[in-house]
């Protein structure tokens, strides 16, 4: 079976890992004259072992995935709100105020839901007194 990277002619990897990276180059057919791009990507090559403190790392991207969620929600309540403006009555645009507010207030138990279950995970990932792969 062929996997999605080989498929698109890269090879993808998707891992957590700090800062240690490396350079991948894409394997696509180039004329000899253009300059080869490089993508930075993860180094999947590193073990729980080498991060001084995979707690604190563990944390953090939960932290930063919190951050992501919320950021998203609030941009996905905006394309509501203007879509159903823009549906109902395209030239009335001072109905999007309400139907923003009314977006809102829909979106706003899940997103909190949400965040308070990220708040739950860090607090269990900090409460971790050992960790062991």
């Amino acid at each position: 079976m062929r996997s999605l990277g080989s498929t698109l002619g890269s090879t993808f990897v998707f891992i957590f890992a700090p800062l240690a990276q490396v350079r991948v180059a894409p394997r696509i057919a180039r004329p000899q004259n253009l300059k080869r791009k490089e993508v930075t990507m993860l180094n999947p090559a590193l073990r729980a072992q080498e991060i001084p403190n995979l707690q604190d790392f563990l944390a953090s991207t939960v932290r930063h995935v919190k951050t992501l969620h919320a950021t998203l929600s609030a941009v996905m309540t905006d394309v509501a709100a203007i879509r159903r403006t823009l549906l109902e009555e395209p030239e009335d645009v001072l109905q999007y105020k309400s139907n923003l507010l009314a977006a809102i207030e829909t979106a706003k138990p899940l997103v909190n839901e949400a965040l308070q279950s990220y708040d739950e995970m860090i607090r269990q990932i900090q409460g971790l007194k050992e960790w062991r792969n």
